[in-house]
């Protein structure tokens, strides 16, 4: 077996071990009885620490060390393999084992936690623990950039590598301003509103809806599943093991249905990276921003538009409603206090806030018992809203449960990007609309296979997005697509 093979290999191993912990979890999210959630975490912990151990064997490091004094003799594809392993091994190796696990342990706990707090609208049910990843994590960021002073970014590196708040504060500076200027336009113009009132509709009707809307997508059922969870979301569990979850409210119906596509574009991403590379570094995800750009494509960009709803209408519930008036009420436009409830034009002031108050807490020593003050200011300064309850304030999100601070950017970079491919896409293909319209539903994911999925991590974030476009991450192809929508 050659040297890069011999890493490749343990690198599988560590990665099945992370595998198995996927599947601990999407059982705790889904099927779990509330009381299992100590011994759920010691099983967590535990297998964070067998992980980390393998991944940060003396046997890897000696092979990459090895490789690197041969460099000049391997294949591109070998040195892209090897400097992501490299990178991954030495970041891993600053953690502590016991702070691994203690980490996995936590927030193991912290799930029920957050979600009998949230349920209760009852914070000091969370805010102890939160209290304590706060400080995990806090620990963790020191571990991996020592004194720098800024913490906030070695956790946001996790996420998206390359990417660092002063560039964040770049883009989210032009969105603040950008954003609500666009909303008073929309609104004034009055077409994206509530045109249907209030409905009530079946979970079975729900499912139903939600299962043709996978099928147009491509759902495989040999090779996927869909579930339910109290916070929906994707997991990929082995090369031919797809899980995907939604939560169903029969007073809000269309929850389900976009927060389906949303997971089935995922999903998707997962399906489409290369098989063969499957569990090495270079067989993941570019990011999480990459990630969130092919959830975001899928649900407002195809499953939200007017000719994939026409597609959908024979399966949609008997609403007694005009297609039209339909597609305007999905896509209505206004500022709510619940990120997952709101629409595509306002989302990203969501994601600012919580990426300013991570930035507190994190590089500002924010306490946590002060969050809540914090929160419904921004709500305030940015949307014109002030939370009357915490479940509908900051104890909305489940991501602080699971200590993933430095995610949320994700999903406001997914925007960016997003747009960003849709523009490239219609000037390789045709008009997105017109390939909806026409049933070309499989040359749009053919498209995203080719261009994002089949590339992995062979690139860094920025770098992918240079080779699919030509262009760095900017906001205008996002703000130009917002203008085309809704004016």
């Amino acid at each position: 077996m050659s040297v890069i093979n011999e890493l490749k290999s343990l690198e599988k191993e560590a990665s099945l071990v992370s595998s198995i912990a996927s599947v601990l979890h999407w059982d705790q999210e889904c099927y779990m009885p509330r009381k299992a959630g100590d011994y759920r975490g010691e099983q967590m912990a535990f297998l964070a620490k067998v992980q980390h151990e393998k991944s940060t064997a003396k046997e890897i490091g000696i092979l990459i060390e090895k490789l690197q004094t041969e460099s000049s003799n391997l294949s591109p594809q070998d040195r892209r393999s090897l400097e992501l392993s490299a990178r991954k091994y030495e970041r891993e190796k600053k953690l502590p084992a016991e702070l691994v696990s203690s980490l996995a342990r936590e927030t193991a706990k912290a799930h029920g936690m957050w979600a009998e707090a949230r349920k209760k609208n009852d914070a000091s049910l969370f805010l102890p623990q939160l209290k304590e990843l706060v400080r995990l994590t806090k620990e963790k960021a020191r571990c991996y950039d020592g004194n720098s002073g800024d913490l906030y970014n070695s956790l946001i590196s996790e996420f998206e590598w390359g990417m660092t708040c002063d560039k964040l504060d770049k883009l989210f500076a032009e969105l603040k301003i950008a954003i609500p200027t666009l909303v008073a336009k929309i609104k004034k113009a009055g077409k994206f509103k509530n045109k249907i009132g209030d409905l009530v509709v079946s979970t079975a009707d729900q499912e139903a809806l939600g299962r043709a809307c996978l099928d147009l997508m491509g759902f495989d059922p040999k090779r996927s599943n869909l579930s339910v969870a109290h916070h929906p979301f994707c997991t990929t569990l082995g090369p031919d093991d797809f899980r995907i979850t939604t939560r169903y409210d029969e007073k809000n119906f269309m929850f389900s249905l976009f927060g389906t596509a949303h997971e089935m574009g995922h999903s998707l991403y997962e399906q489409g990276l290369p098989r063969d590379f499957f569990g090495t570094p270079e067989g993941n995800a570019c990011s999480y921003g990459f990630h969130e750009s092919q959830s975001l494509f899928w649900e407002k960009k195809v499953v939200s538009s007017k000719e994939f709803i026409q597609l959908l209408w024979p399966a949609m519930p008997k609403l007694r409603v005009s297609l039209d008036d339909f597609y305007h009420t999905v896509n209505l436009v206004e500022n709510s206090l619940i990120r997952v409830d709101s629409d595509e034009v306002t989302y990203s002031l969501h994601i600012i806030i919580r990426y300013e108050i991570e930035n507190l807490l994190m590089n500002e020593d924010l306490a946590v018992e002060d969050i809540r003050e914090v929160w419904n200011k921004k709500y305030e300064e940015y949307l014109g809203m002030t939370p009357m309850t915490d479940a509908e304030g900051f104890l909305q999100d489940v991501h602080w449960s699971g200590a993933a601070f430095g995610y949320f950017p994700s999903y406001a970079i997914g925007h960016l990007i997003s747009s960003q491919l849709e523009e490239k896409m219609e000037h390789d293909l045709a008009p997105l609309q017109e390939l909806i319209s026409s049933k070309r539903i499989f040359d749009i994911t053919s498209w995203l296979r080719k261009n994002v999925h089949e590339k992995a991590s062979f690139y860094d974030p920025q770098a992918l997005l240079q080779n699919i476009v030509g262009s760095d991450l900017s906001t205008k192809p996002f703000l130009n697509y917002l203008e085309r929508k809704f004016l």
